[in-house]
């Protein structure tokens, strides 16, 4: 396979638009998707809980010619990641944008504790905050492609996850990964509740919890059978609608949280 390493850029990229930049980093973030499907053992043709594995693109199509520009496109939102403190529960508690690698963890603050424990009712001995960049900028770009469409206006709302602390610390490096989900009652995603008492309840591993920020448009009631949300649903939800949502897509979610 050839690596996309070698060569020179076929452009100038400091003439490139904002618009390209991000275009590039779309693309980017939908190579890291494939790259993930291919991590559990499928092959193109296949598939993973019922959906369809993707043929993996030539890496010459898709980074030689605009290795340059993706990377560019990359750094800079991840830099604006590390100022933007304007969005979720990080316009409520800004970053203190110290942590630049795993585990990307920050003790939360004596403010983020009373908080936590007094509007999810959590009361573990260790909360840390998240600030993951690459994550974040990866968020805010789906957030912006939901409103670029005005028939997907998206709002965050805030959900608890629960599971093991391994793979807390996972998550928080990577982020929520369908391809792995076991709970599939309201759909084959990734569950969240509005609850810690109900995410604990139907939680596999459950000594860890991470309250995170979805990106909701439209939502739709769930089943053992659904793979992905039918027609332009992004989001599926239990009989009540909204004890449960399910996420299907890769950067709907960002990690704000874990308690231990």
């Amino acid at each position: 396979m050839a690596s996309f390493w070698k060569g020179e850029p076929s452009c100038d990229y400091e003439t490139r638009t904002p618009l390209r930049f991000k275009e590039a980093f779309i693309k980017a973030s939908f190579i890291l998707e494939i790259r993930r499907d291919y991590e559990y053992g499928s092959v193109a043709g296949s598939n993973i809980r019922g959906r369809q594995i993707r043929e993996i693109p030539c890496l010459d199509d898709l980074f030689h010619r605009d290795f340059w520009v993706i990377r560019k496109a990359k750094m800079e939102l991840v830099d604006k990641a590390n100022v933007s403190n304007d969005f979720g529960l990080r316009k409520k508690f800004p970053w203190n944008g110290l942590q630049n690698n795993a585990p990307w963890l920050e003790d939360a603050t004596d403010s983020e504790i009373s908080y936590i424990r007094s509007n999810y009712a959590l009361s573990g001995t260790s909360i840390k905050r998240i600030e993951n960049p690459y994550l974040w900028a990866r968020y805010m770009l789906q957030y912006e492609e939901f409103n670029a469409d005005e028939s997907k206006i998206a709002h965050e709302r805030i959900v608890i996850h629960a599971t093991s602390y391994t793979n807390a610390l996972k998550i928080a490096d990577e982020n929520f990964n369908w391809r792995r989900v076991h709970r599939c009652r309201f759909g084959k995603g990734v569950s969240f509740s509005k609850t810690a008492g109900y995410a604990n309840k139907y939680a596999s591993q459950k000594n860890a919890f991470i309250i995170a920020g979805i990106l909701i448009s439209k939502t739709v009631r769930g089943s053992y059978t659904t793979i992905i949300p039918p027609g332009d649903y992004d989001t599926t939800v239990d009989s009540n609608g909204g004890n449960v949502y399910v996420k299907y897509y890769d950067s709907e979610f960002y990690p704000y949280y874990i308690v231990h």
